[in-house]
């Protein structure tokens, strides 16, 4: 149970959610900033191709420069600033209601115009968000929600305030998925009509059991749910109880129990649930958080931190594994088919 928080990708224009602004008039001037900044960006450019192509075009960056003077275009998005919506969800609006009119013409020149707008609206956005950041404060308990969450979008809020976790896309098996289990946070994925743009600051309930969203649940889920969470604590008290004892049938056959992990985190709930060791320990988990390969040094230490705490216990790693829905930003793997794993026994 906590406060929606979206999550979005850098000039995504679509990904953006709906937000009121904290301050309308510091709104509408870091747009009309960003605005003419990429008006400069498109006379730059202008002027570095005017030797290079024809003037035919050339006119081409003129029609940029028109639609930025635009006063559908960039009134209409202070405007919409103005009834509530800050700058980037602004943005949003207004260029997909331009990108759909030009879409919908039966002139083909025309019609192209739409990627134009798309263009300039990605140009604006970018500007937006290099020039301010994400500035929004973090509620004291978060539901990240995203149209696709990746681990990196989820590693960059505390654990501790970090309750839940919705996406319109990915699956079980998406490592955000696989992150947010190790974390003990309950994760829905593949939800495909979450209202993403809509749900920043909502109230929400998150049942990972059942694959239920409540968005501004009445007091009665509320309540219904606080009983729930209740009687789940005191059954993981009562689980902890049995910890110690041996895994074996009634027959008396030991049965060994392996525990799955991927981050550092899991290492201390999966000695505490007593296994017997590490049935598989997944090594990507270091490389996806990072913008760089982690050198040999920091490997061995992460792998030391696996190994040390399960001495005398069986412990198999792994050998990185990615490609495919696992890609590394700084290392991308083009491939038909790029899976493939190997593993170690330590």
């Amino acid at each position: 149970m906590g406060k929606a928080m979206v999550a979005y990708s850098p000039a995504d224009l679509n990904a953006i959610p709906d937000r009121e602004p904290d301050n309308i008039e510091l709104e509408v001037a870091a747009f009309e900033a960003a605005v003419q900044a990429v008006r400069e960006e498109f006379k730059q450019l202008s002027n570095r191709l005017s030797d290079a192509v024809s003037s035919e075009e050339h006119h081409l960056f003129d029609a940029y420069l028109r639609m930025l003077d635009s006063d559908s275009l960039i009134n209409g998005a202070i405007n919409r600033i103005r009834d509530g919506n800050w700058a980037p969800g602004a943005l949003r609006e207004v260029v997909n209601k331009h990108v759909q009119i030009f879409s919908e013409m039966e002139d083909p020149y025309l019609r192209e115009r739409a990627s134009d707008v798309r263009d300039i609206g990605r140009r604006i956005l970018m500007r937006l968000q290099l020039d301010s950041g994400d500035t929004r404060t973090l509620p004291d308990k978060v539901v990240l929600v995203g149209q696709e969450i990746t681990a990196s979008q989820l590693a960059e809020i505390p654990p501790e305030r970090l309750v839940g976790v919705l996406a319109a896309r990915g699956s079980g098996n998406s490592h955000a998925a696989i992150l947010a289990r190790a974390l003990g946070v309950p994760a829905i994925m593949g939800v495909s009509e979450l209202p993403v743009g809509r749900m920043e600051g909502k109230s929400v309930i998150v049942d990972g059991y059942s694959g239920r969203v409540y968005i501004e649940p009445t007091a009665a889920v509320k309540r219904e749910y606080k009983r729930l969470m209740r009687e789940e604590a005191e059954l993981s008290a009562g689980l902890n109880s049995l910890r110690d004892l041996p895994a074996e049938t009634s027959d008396g056959l030991r049965v060994k129990l392996y525990a799955n992990t991927g981050l550092l985190s899991d290492i201390n709930s999966s000695l505490e649930s007593g296994c017997d060791g590490i049935g598989l320990h997944r090594t990507e988990f270091p490389f996806m958080v990072r913008d760089r390969f982690p050198g040999e040094e920091e490997q061995a230490e992460i792998y030391r931190s696996v190994l040390s705490p399960f001495k005398g216990r069986p412990v198999v790693l792994r050998t990185l594994d990615v490609g495919g829905d696992k890609n590394l930003t700084y290392f991308p793997v083009r491939e038909e088919n790029p899976f493939w794993a190997g593993a170690v026994s330590a």
